[in-house]
């Protein structure tokens, strides 16, 4: 295969995501040949890191020490016996399903951010690298998403259940202070109160993320309606 003189300077790592990044781009055109290059761009985008969250359930490493590095170097053993791109295949259909069912686009600026914008959830920001193991709780939610069926930006919705339930938990309480002080003292509460949360999403219906299209991809979708 030719590779350029700068994709030789690439980091192993990212070369191995541009390779599962053209694999995860030629099965979404399979299933919806009529995507354009800002959708594909758009899509793909979350899909990779999606498709990893994926493996890390499958691979049993969700929520253990050091499974970003476990996924690499798992990731790579199979890449490089061809095995990959079978799994992208199983994967990426329910995943073009659920991102058609969860992903909302809006085209309006002013829109997205009345839809978008929830102060409750950035007044809670600040706290978050605060709480307890903060990132192995992320991965456990993530776990409990993709398990039930949600695939699509397992990151972003684990992040805001996060958020969500320290809100609830700071307007029980009273304080930021004593929400905190309360999770340092009641480590399981927010992982039980956050997998309540999903099971409450999966068994709901409608969009779970809103997105602003980008211009590219409004022009692209006109073209298509005056065709």
């Amino acid at each position: 295969m030719f590779i350029t003189r700068k994709f030789r300077q690439l980091p192993l790592y990212l070369m191995r995501d541009l390779k599962l990044s053209r694999i995860i781009n030629v099965s979404l055109r399979n299933v919806d040949p009529q995507l354009s290059a800002p959708e594909l761009e758009l899509m793909g985008g979350v899909a990779i890191s999606d498709f990893k969250n994926y493996l890390k359930v499958e691979w049993g490493l969700l929520g253990e020490d050091n499974s970003d590095e476990d996924l690499e170097f798992l990731l790579e053993r199979y890449m490089e016996e061809g095995r990959i791109d079978e799994k992208v295949s199983s994967w990426i259909v329910p995943w073009v399903s659920k991102w058609r069912e969860r992903v909302k686009l809006v085209w309006d600026e002013k829109e997205f951010k009345r839809k978008s914008i929830n102060e409750q959830l950035e007044e809670v920001t600040p706290l978050i690298s605060a709480i307890p193991k903060v990132n192995e709780l992320k991965e456990l939610i993530i776990g409990s998403l993709i398990k039930s069926g949600e695939l699509c930006f397992t990151n972003l919705i684990a992040d805001n259940i996060i958020k969500g339930e320290v809100y609830r938990l700071i307007k029980s309480v009273g304080s930021r202070e004593g929400a905190l002080k309360f999770l340092h003292e009641n480590p399981l509460f927010l992982l039980q109160a956050c997998i309540a949360r999903v099971k409450v999403l999966a068994r709901s219906k409608g969009p779970a993320v809103v997105l602003h299209v980008d211009r590219r991809i409004l022009a692209e979708a006109l073209r298509r309606i005056g065709e």
